[in-house]
């Protein structure tokens, strides 16, 4: 149902696994068990646009980003006074409805978005008659000041309430049922940041805030609440960006990371210290190399370096090539570290991943199609050992698989995109489940878009995906039909 714990899934790696920024801001939740970003509680009202980066990357980004990395990009002002508004109404009495202004004059810009949804919802037990509902009301906002070309601040925040419906697992009989259970969310994140151009070096420099209020109700025992989550992070960061030479571009920053926790028995707090440095080098025009190291020194595990490096060989008949080399890793969690089945002494988990692929430009222009194939192993995965009941660093995964995508532009009105990826993601801890599939990872996903613009201004479209089979558990004997969903 709406609302429910959503994870995203890179290239077959843990939902945990993947970095995931809104405006600049990590958004991952330093108090839950793996430290991943809920996407149930994310509305796209106030987004302008999602970039998706596959494949391990940490040089840049920093921990997490073992999957891959998802910026979230939410809408950004225009010059002039501009107003807009929605409103949906659909199924189980579920409202929803959206509102924003923008503007921008000289170098004062400004936007606001509010948005609130509700919904009856269905019931989260399959066996159950009682609707789960969901409610959420936000508001996102950003506020610039470019005092002269090159030089300014910026100010953005974001801001969620959110309450969903549970069901649980109600005595006597302990199997999942309906029950009264619920929970809230409250989620804070802000960006200040002030940049400024001298000559060819671009400066930036930024505080950032995470603040993520998670409590579970049970009004069968009282109201007071039976499990509370507090997380919040704190990031100081710099960058700069060097156009050395025409050549040559260099980009290098410094960050750190102060993170906490408080789960109502637990108390516990750490933090990281980043250096990284990128060079981007262009040789010859159609080539383009990049190759950086990032050093990150947490205050519980201590140093760890990463590397990466990529080409890009662009030529004349419309052929790009491209190939990389990314490491990734991602630091074990308050909860792992210091909770009440923590583990002081973990290490990172890290990941290899290498990919080549290839973009052919078609019918002049009008048509492009690439391929990819990937392959990442990850060592040192944080998993819950049941013979100790204690987090360790026990789990080893595989991933291999090949992307395909086309684009076609027949006339400017008419746009057709598909994409089709096989990704065979594998178990390779020693053991009973050795090579078995990782759980809830379908090794084919598939879809098709298509959209077309009348000369009137009606726009019309259509997507078609199908997801394929999957197991539920690591022993492979609980099988996930697939499915698929269309959209008009």
């Amino acid at each position: 149902g709406i609302g429910s714990f959503t994870g995203v899934r890179l290239r077959g790696a843990e939902a945990e696994q993947t970095l995931t920024i809104i405006d600049g801001v990590r958004v991952n939740d330093p108090s839950s068990p793996g430290g991943g970003f809920d996407f149930g509680n994310l509305l796209a009202g106030s987004i302008d646009r999602i970039e998706v980066l596959r494949g391990p990357n940490s040089v840049p980004w920093g921990s997490q980003a073992i999957g891959g990395v998802v910026n979230i990009v939410t809408q950004r002002p225009t010059e002039g006074l501009q107003a807009r508004g929605q409103v949906e109404y659909g199924r189980y009495d579920s409202l929803y409805a959206n509102a924003g202004v923008s503007g921008a004059k000289g170098g004062l810009s400004g936007a606001l978005t509010g948005g609130y949804l509700k919904s009856d919802g269905i019931s989260t037990a399959a066996v159950g008659s009682e609707r789960d509902g969901y409610r959420q009301y936000g508001a996102t906002g950003r506020l610039g000041y470019e005092f002269a070309p090159g030089f300014g601040i910026d100010l953005r925040g974001y801001y969620a309430d959110s309450r969903t419906d549970l069901d649980g697992f109600p005595a006597p009989a302990f199997t999942f049922a309906d029950t009264p259970e619920y929970s809230t969310a409250q989620e804070l994140y802000g960006y200040a940041g002030a940049y400024a151009t001298i000559g060819t070096l671009k400066n930036r420099i930024a505080f950032t805030i995470a603040d993520i209020d998670r409590d579970n109700y049970d009004p069968t025992f009282g109201t007071a609440p039976s499990f509370i989550g507090r997380g919040r992070s704190e990031r100081y960061t710099y960058q700069g960006d060097w156009q050395a030479m025409s050549a040559l571009r260099i980009v290098a920053g410094a960050e750190r990371e102060n993170m906490r926790f408080n789960d109502g028995t637990t108390f516990a707090n750490t933090g990281i210290t980043s250096f990284y440095g990128q060079a981007i080098v262009t040789p010859i025009a159609p080539l383009t190399i990049t190759g950086g190291i990032r050093n990150d020194d947490h205050d519980a595990f201590g140093n760890h370096t990463t590397f990466g490096a990529n080409a890009a060989l662009a030529l004349t008949e419309g052929t790009t090539l491209r190939a990389s080399y990314g490491e990734g890793f991602k630091a074990p969690t308050l909860y792992q570290l210091y909770g009440d089945f923590g583990t002081p002494t973990l290490e990172p988990e890290t990941a290899r991943n290498y990919d080549a692929g290839i973009e052919q430009a078609l019918l002049g222009g009008h048509a492009r199609a690439s391929a990819t194939y990937f392959h990442r192993d990850t060592r040192n995965q944080i998993d819950f050992d049941l013979g100790t009941f204690t987090y360790a660093n026990i789990a080893r995964t595989r991933a291999e698989g090949v992307e395909l995508a086309l684009a076609l532009k027949p006339v400017d009105a008419l746009t057709f995109s598909a994409n089709y990826s096989y990704i065979d993601s594998q178990n390779r801890v020693v053991g009973a489940n050795f090579g078995k599939d990782l759980a809830r990872r379908p090794h084919q996903t598939v879809s098709a878009n298509v959209d077309y613009v009348f000369p009137f201004g009606l726009s019309v479209g259509s997507t078609v995906t199908h997801v394929g089979d999957s197991f539920d558990n690591a022993a492979n004997t609980v099988r996930l039909d697939g499915y698929v969903l269309a959209s008009i």
